[in-house]
Protein backbone atom coordinates (compact mmCIF):
# COMPACT_ATOMS: atom_id res chain seq x y z
CA UNK A 1 0.00 0.00 0.00
CA UNK A 2 1.05 3.56 -0.33
CA UNK A 3 2.69 5.07 2.66
CA UNK A 4 0.73 7.79 3.88
CA UNK A 5 -0.59 8.53 6.95
CA UNK A 6 -2.10 5.69 8.74
CA UNK A 7 -5.19 7.24 9.42
CA UNK A 8 -5.19 8.02 5.55
CA UNK A 9 -4.21 3.77 4.94
CA UNK A 10 -6.95 2.62 7.34
CA UNK A 11 -9.90 5.36 5.83
CA UNK A 12 -9.23 5.05 2.32
CA UNK A 13 -7.87 1.54 1.60
CA UNK A 14 -8.23 -0.82 4.50
CA UNK A 15 -11.71 -0.08 5.58
CA UNK A 16 -13.26 -0.16 2.08
CA UNK A 17 -11.16 -3.43 1.02
CA UNK A 18 -11.80 -5.16 4.55
CA UNK A 19 -8.21 -5.59 4.59
CA UNK A 20 -6.85 -5.34 8.39
CA UNK A 21 -3.99 -2.62 8.15
CA UNK A 22 -1.95 -5.77 10.10
CA UNK A 23 -2.16 -7.61 6.76
CA UNK A 24 -0.26 -4.44 5.07
CA UNK A 25 3.10 -3.19 4.75
CA UNK A 26 2.22 -0.12 5.87
CA UNK A 27 4.61 -1.00 8.81
CA UNK A 28 7.75 -1.22 6.37
CA UNK A 29 7.49 2.30 5.25
CA UNK A 30 6.81 4.22 8.99
CA UNK A 31 9.68 5.76 9.34
CA UNK A 32 10.56 6.01 5.55
CA UNK A 33 7.21 8.07 4.53
CA UNK A 34 5.89 8.61 1.20
CA UNK A 35 8.33 7.89 -1.68
CA UNK A 36 5.72 7.89 -4.68
CA UNK A 37 5.62 5.03 -6.94
CA UNK A 38 8.33 3.24 -5.11
CA UNK A 39 6.15 2.72 -2.16
CA UNK A 40 4.84 -0.91 -3.08
CA UNK A 41 8.29 -2.08 -4.39
CA UNK A 42 10.00 -1.01 -0.86
CA UNK A 43 6.93 -3.03 0.79
CA UNK A 44 7.62 -5.63 -1.39
CA UNK A 45 11.30 -5.82 -1.04
CA UNK A 46 11.01 -5.67 2.66
CA UNK A 47 8.66 -8.70 2.95
CA UNK A 48 11.32 -10.62 0.48
CA UNK A 49 14.24 -9.51 3.31
CA UNK A 50 12.36 -10.94 5.64
CA UNK A 51 11.55 -14.17 4.50
CA UNK A 52 7.68 -13.45 4.62
CA UNK A 53 6.68 -14.56 1.07
CA UNK A 54 6.17 -18.10 -0.13
CA UNK A 55 5.96 -19.97 -3.52
CA UNK A 56 1.85 -20.63 -4.14
CA UNK A 57 1.22 -17.08 -1.70
CA UNK A 58 -0.92 -14.45 -3.86
CA UNK A 59 -0.26 -10.71 -2.97
CA UNK A 60 -1.91 -7.30 -3.95
CA UNK A 61 0.25 -4.30 -5.14
CA UNK A 62 -2.04 -1.16 -4.48
CA UNK A 63 -0.94 2.28 -5.49
CA UNK A 64 -3.11 5.68 -5.80
CA UNK A 65 -2.06 8.88 -7.35
CA UNK A 66 -3.25 12.21 -8.16
CA UNK A 67 -6.21 12.70 -10.00
CA UNK A 68 -7.93 9.56 -8.24
CA UNK A 69 -6.16 7.14 -10.79
CA UNK A 70 -5.76 3.77 -9.06
CA UNK A 71 -3.34 0.93 -9.64
CA UNK A 72 -3.62 -2.42 -8.53
CA UNK A 73 -1.04 -5.75 -9.09
CA UNK A 74 -1.66 -9.09 -8.00
CA UNK A 75 1.04 -11.42 -8.07
CA UNK A 76 1.46 -15.13 -7.31
CA UNK A 77 4.77 -16.05 -5.82
CA UNK A 78 5.49 -19.52 -7.58
CA UNK A 79 9.16 -20.24 -6.45
CA UNK A 80 11.57 -19.57 -3.42
CA UNK A 81 12.66 -16.36 -3.85
CA UNK A 82 16.52 -15.89 -4.35
CA UNK A 83 18.85 -15.80 -1.46
CA UNK A 84 20.53 -12.32 -2.78
CA UNK A 85 16.56 -11.15 -2.22
CA UNK A 86 16.76 -12.08 1.37
CA UNK A 87 20.13 -10.49 2.26
CA UNK A 88 18.93 -7.04 1.13
CA UNK A 89 18.40 -4.73 3.86
CA UNK A 90 15.41 -2.95 3.87
CA UNK A 91 13.49 0.12 5.68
Amino acid sequence: MPYLGERMVRAVLCEPSGILTERTTWWAGRSLGHAGGADQLHGLGALLAQGRVRPGQYGLLLGMGAGFSWTAVVLHIDSEPSASVHATRTG
